[in-house]
C-alpha cells in the first residue's frame, strides 16, 4: 500500500507499507509502524467494506496514558477514516525547604533528609528519562530499587532543594532525621507542629505528585528553645578577700532527658 507520512512541521513523505497475511485464507492482514508526536500516516487505497482495527502499543513504561485504547470500524468508499490517538505524560516538582528557629549553636548545622519516591508498578525506572533530577549540590539520587527511588539530602537553615521530573501520580515520603538530642523539641511540618518528645519520633510528610503547574512545597522548621544562666559572686563584710575563689556546682535537670 502507498503511504503519505506527515511530520510535525507538516512536511509530507511518500512511501509504501507491507501487510503480512494472517490466517488460512489470508483474509486478515497486519502491519506495524511508528509515529512521533504530531506525526500522521495515511494508508491509501484500502478496499471499501474492509474492517480495520488500530491498536497502539502500551507506553505505560514511560507513564503515557493513551486515548483511545483502540479504534475499530469499516472503510467507506471515497472517504478517509481517521484515528487520532492522544498520549498524555506529565511531571511535577517537589520543593523542600529547611528552616531553623530558636537559639544555640546547633541552629546553623546540617539537617539530614530522606525522600522515597514510589512509582506505579509498570514504570520503567531503568530508563533515565523517568528518573527524578535535582541540581541541589548536597543531594544524592540512588539507583532505583524495584519501583522506588531514594534521595538523600543535607540542608541548612534557609536552603531549598528542588526535585524535578517526578512523574504524575508518583507518591513520596519526606523524612527528616530526629534531632531531639540536639535540643530540637518541636518540628513544624507544613505549618503543623509536632512535639518531639524523644529520639524515636518520626518527622515525615506523605504526598503525591499531581498535574498542577505549581510545585509541591514542603517546609520543615526545627525549633530549639534555650535560655542563659548567670552566676555572680557578691562581696560583703569588712574582711572579704578579693582573691579568694569560691567553688560552685551547677546541676541541670531536664524532664525530657536532653543532654
Amino acid at each position: 500500500y502507498e503511504t503519505v507520512k506527515t511530520d510535525a512541521q507538516g512536511n509530507e513523505t511518500t512511501g509504501t507499507i507491507t501487510f503480512t497475511a494472517k490466517g488460512d485464507n489470508g483474509a486478515i492482514a497486519e502491519t506495524t509502524f511508528k509515529l512521533k508526536g504530531n506525526e500522521s500516516l495515511l494508508i491509501k487505497d484500502i478496499l471499501a467494506d474492509t474492517k480495520y482495527k488500530v491498536e497502539e502499543a502500551s507506553a505505560r513504561a514511560w507513564d503515557y496514558n493513551t486515548t483511545p485504547d483502540n479504534e475499530e470500524n469499516v472503510i467507506v468508499s471515497d472517504e478517509t477514516a481517521e484515528c487520532e490517538y492522544t498520549n498524555e505524560r506529565s511531571v511535577g516538582t517537589i520543593d523542600l525547604t529547611k528552616i531553623v528557629s530558636g537559639t544555640g549553636k546547633d541552629i546553623v548545622g546540617n539537617f539530614e533528609f530522606t525522600i522515597v519516591l514510589t512509582y506505579e508498578d509498570d514504570i520503567k525506572l531503568s530508563d533515565k528519562v523517568n528518573m527524578p533530577t535535582t541540581e541541589f549540590k548536597n543531594a544524592t539520587i540512588n539507583a532505583a530499587q524495584g519501583n522506588t527511588v531514594t534521595i538523600k539530602a543535607v540542608l541548612k537553615n534557609g536552603e531549598t532543594m528542588t526535585i524535578e521530573n517526578v512523574l504524575v501520580d508518583t507518591t513520596y515520603v519526606i523524612t527528616e532525621k530526629n534531632y531531639f538530642l540536639n535540643g530540637f523539641l518541636e518540628c513544624i511540618i507544613d505549618g503543623n507542629s509536632v512535639e518531639v518528645t524523644d529520639k524515636d519520633v518520626v518527622l515525615s510528610v506523605e504526598d503525591a505528585i499531581s498535574a498542577m503547574a505549581e510545585a509541591d512545597e514542603h517546609t520543615f522548621e526545627n525549633v530549639r528553645k534555650s535560655g542563659n544562666l548567670l552566676v555572680t559572686k557578691t562581696p560583703d563584710g569588712n574582711a572579704f578577700e578579693d582573691d579568694r575563689e569560691f567553688t560552685f556546682t551547677v546541676t541541670l535537670t531536664n524532664e525530657k532527658h536532653v543532654p
